[in-house]
């Protein structure tokens, strides 16, 4: 059986014996009811599964629209900020 890690309401990592797999939630169920993810990618530790999932995130963000140079700084040092919490708060434990 999988383990998942949900990271927030958009992103998850699933753990199993070989590697850490971020997927993105889509928030719809196939025909049979089961939740429909995306994979970001598959990583070795968790830590990399949630720096791609930062990665997937500052891309998502950054293709909405047209940003100033500014803006997209912007996003980019929220999207690390955020990786960094999520480093502290899950890895150290």
């Amino acid at each position: 059986g999988d383990r998942m890690i949900r990271v927030n309401e958009d992103y998850v990592v699933d753990v199993d014996k070989l590697c850490y797999t971020a997927k993105i939630d889509k928030h719809k169920q196939d025909k049979k009811g089961n939740d429909i993810y995306e994979v970001v990618g598959y990583y070795g530790t968790l830590g990399e599964a949630l720096g791609g999932i930062v990665r997937s995130m500052k891309r998502n963000r950054l293709s909405e629209g047209t940003h100033t140079l500014r803006e997209a700084i912007q996003i980019i040092d929220e999207s690390n900020a955020y990786l960094k919490d999520l480093l502290e708060e899950k890895v150290a434990e």
